[in-house]
């Protein structure tokens, strides 16, 4: 029988936890989980991390593009909650929303 390997960065509660314990930890949480979904998640979120990083760099040397800025704004959900600087440039709102709506009120993108 072959194993499942699927992602979950996009998890948000599994990522809340991937950020806070242990691999050993996060792997009998998440029983479930194998050993080699959590690396795949792990490489995965080192590239968004690296790419991050490239568009900061973007952004201080003033050449950032507008489809750099729209692959930035896919990216607002991975950004550190304190990266003032990425979040601003990803239209993410000071009260944490991506969206307000005709009048101001927070909410997420609309559908």
């Amino acid at each position: 029988m072959e194993k499942l390997i699927a992602s979950f960065e996009n998890d948000k509660d599994k990522m809340a936890d991937f950020n806070r314990i242990s691999k050993e930890e996060f792997l009998e949480s998440y029983s479930y989980i194998n050993k080699d979904s959590y690396d795949l998640t792990k490489s995965i979120i080192d590239k968004i991390k690296e790419r991050l990083e490239y568009l900061r760099q973007e952004i201080e040397a003033e050449r950032i593009s507008y489809g750099e800025i729209a692959e930035l704004q896919g990216l607002a959900d991975h950004i550190d909650k304190g990266d003032v600087v990425l979040l601003e440039w990803a239209g993410v709102k000071e009260c944490g929303c991506t969206y307000h709506d005709e009048n101001d009120n927070c909410t997420n993108i609309p559908s």
